[in-house]
């Protein structure tokens, strides 16, 4: 006979066991308290979680979304992406799940579709869940129509509705530890950029113990915030010019971002931009970034990326060159440059006396300054001086005793010969880059490419050749000043 002891703890167990069955990455199960998990990438400065993004310039937006769909099957087709099912493989004891896009077949439900053949994740871990079923929604009305108090409908005009065709939104729903019942929100995926984002938030965070248990998921531009106690405003500004969490490779594995993760770790499901990020996300794990369709601001950067010396050689005195003026040829020559960005103010980039240079021996310049060009729309020119010296004896150069008296001055380039960088108003582009070669030094000519060409969203190198045939200053070769350029 059971007595009332073995009843008390068989309840107690069971209680305990409901708990502690919730966890960050499904809906009711188990979550884990914020601990010293935070590793990798930090999570990203959230200008205060809800703030809305600054102004953004719509036309520039679509001009981006336009871009998209030309190049929507550069990395792989979009199409990929409808003969795809979506599933979770599997659950750390973090509470991070992953993801795959795999062969499979979607059953049609009208306003949605269904999958019920992925694998049970978590093993024997506490946070396992079974009997797991994928839901894709090709528009985000269709993903609230039927979720009763959660019930949004965005109510898009035809340009946001034609904007966000190109995503596919996903939940799923399954069973865990007991007799939960999960119903969670999950990603959406840009099937043209092939980035992912969240577009979803619980509406209710209940905590057991210290352990925060995510319910009640809600869109993040619902107007309703009495649902519950963690979705508490509407964020009018789309989903997909927050930070995308992720990406999709060609063998439809999901990569998210390190910061991505943390966030799910610490049950914070908000939109996220990180200030820092100047960039556009990259599909590289360890190259998160903003938003592809994101141009706030419409700045042009430029800065000075390196220098190189690709052939120039030199002359140095001999030791005894005192006394018997004795020289002998080296391969390297002693570089001096000023690099600056003329728009509408000067910007000293970079300047260095006495660099030393071997030949093929380049430089990239460390922490170089940057100058920004707003609401670019006119020629943007680059400014620069460049000279090439070698040694005399008699003195210490870098900790060395060596011959240190400048000889052979040679003049590269001046302020007086520009490099011009033209804006073409119909493309909306910078290129066709023009040095006029008649006020270059004697014996200095230069090369820029022809096609070289930049439009916003985009980051760009501008070499600048400069071949030098000047015998008699021992400087004889080919040096190369590269500039980036980044439109944001």
């Amino acid at each position: 006979m059971i007595n009332k002891r073995t009843i008390l703890i068989t309840a107690i167990a069971s209680f305990l066991l409901l708990i502690f069955s919730c966890n960050v990455s499904v809906n009711s199960m188990y979550y884990k308290q914020q601990m010293n998990r935070m590793h990798g990438q930090t999570d990203p400065d959230n200008d205060g979680g809800g703030t809305e993004l600054p102004e953004v310039d719509e036309n520039a937006i679509q001009e981006l979304f336009d871009k998209a769909e030309i190049e929507k099957d550069n990395i792989f087709p979009a199409s990929n992406f409808d003969n795809w099912v979506f599933y979770m493989t599997d659950i750390d004891s973090d509470n991070v799940c992953t993801y795959k896009f795999g062969e499979g077949t979607w059953v049609d439900q009208g306003d949605y579709e269904v999958y019920s053949d992925g694998p049970d994740i978590g093993g024997n871990q506490i946070n396992a869940a079974w009997d797991l079923e994928y839901y894709r929604y090709k528009t985000r009305a269709d993903r609230w129509k039927a979720e009763g108090e959660q019930h949004f409908d965005p109510e898009l005009d035809d340009v946001m509705s034609q904007r966000e065709a190109r995503f596919y939104f996903f939940k799923f729903t399954g069973s865990a530890s007991a007799g939960t019942e999960l119903d969670n929100s999950m990603l959406c995926v840009d099937t043209y950029t092939k980035f992912v984002f969240n577009y979803s938030e619980p509406g209710h965070i209940k905590e057991i113990f210290g352990n925060k248990v995510p319910t009640k998921w809600q869109d993040w531009a619902d107007p309703n915030t009495t649902v519950g106690n963690n979705h508490t405003e509407a964020y009018t500004t789309p989903f997909y010019l927050y930070d995308p969490v992720g990406y999709v490779e060609a063998n439809g594995d999901v990569v998210y971002y390190d910061w991505a993760n943390n966030k799910i770790r610490n049950t914070n499901y908000s939109p996220s931009r990180n200030s820092g990020f100047t960039a556009v996300a990259e599909r590289a794990q360890d190259k998160p970034g903003r938003s592809p369709y994101l141009a706030a601001g419409n700045t042009l950067f430029i800065k000075a990326k390196s220098i190189k010396n690709v052939s120039i050689g030199g002359q140095d005195k001999s030791w005894l060159g005192s006394i018997f003026e004795n020289t002998y040829d080296v391969e390297r020559g002693i570089f001096n440059y000023t690099l600056k960005a003329l728009s509408t103010v000067s910007v000293d980039l970079d300047e260095k006396n006495e660099t030393l240079l071997s030949k093929d021996e380049e430089k990239i310049f460390d922490e170089p300054q940057e100058t920004a060009v707003e609401n670019p729309a006119e020629d943007i020119i680059l400014s620069l001086t460049l000279s090439k010296h070698d040694m005399g004896w008699n003195g210490i150069y870098e900790g060395y005793l060596t011959l240190s008296t400048e000889i052979n001055e040679c003049s590269i380039c001046t302020e007086d010969t520009p490099i011009s960088l033209n804006y073409n108003i119909v493309e909306k582009s910078f290129g066709n880059p023009y040095i006029d070669g008649s006020s270059l030094p004697e014996g200095v000519s230069c090369s820029v490419p022809s096609d070289f060409s930049i439009q916003r969203g985009e980051i760009k190198q501008l070499p600048i050749t400069f071949t030098v045939n000047r015998s008699d200053l021992f400087c004889e070769g080919d040096v190369v000043i590269t500039y980036e350029l980044n439109w944001q």
